[in-house]
């Protein structure tokens, strides 16, 4: 499963704007920003953070990184208008994933395309494929 999971987002490599990865505990392991030019957030400012503390307006119930965490399931295409603790906005489509070792989550990632009107960008959708799943995940 993880597997098809990394193969679509590599696949739409072209259309990632951002990538977000967190711990069991909200924590950020891993972030790049592909698109600092639009949003000015770098992964050495946010590595090793909790993830409220980077976005001050999210919680357990808005969080999408949290709420995958706690549910275990993918949220895909949600729009959303952050605001990171800077101050500075963004509006983004994202899809956010469990990421488990055997049943257990370990963490979530989330892949994140930056709502860009001058770039046309807004329609962009990941869905998940049926079948084929790598079960050694």
């Amino acid at each position: 499963m993880l597997q098809s999971y990394i193969k679509q987002i590599l696949s739409l490599y072209n259309y990632i704007d951002a990538i977000v990865m967190v711990d069991t505990d909200g924590i950020i392991r891993y972030s790049d920003n592909f698109r600092t030019d639009i949003y000015n957030l770098y992964s050495e400012e946010i590595i090793g953070k909790y993830i409220c503390d980077i976005y001050p307006q999210l919680n357990e119930h808005n969080s999408s990184l949290l709420k995958v965490l706690k549910s275990g399931n993918a949220i895909l295409n949600e729009t959303q208008h952050l605001v990171n603790y800077k101050q500075i906005e963004i509006d983004a489509v994202n899809s956010t994933f469990s990421l488990k070792s055997g049943n257990k989550i370990i963490g979530a990632v989330e892949i994140s395309a930056y709502i860009d009107p001058e770039k046309q960008r807004k329609n962009i959708t990941l869905q998940l494929k049926k079948g084929n799943d790598d079960k050694s995940d």
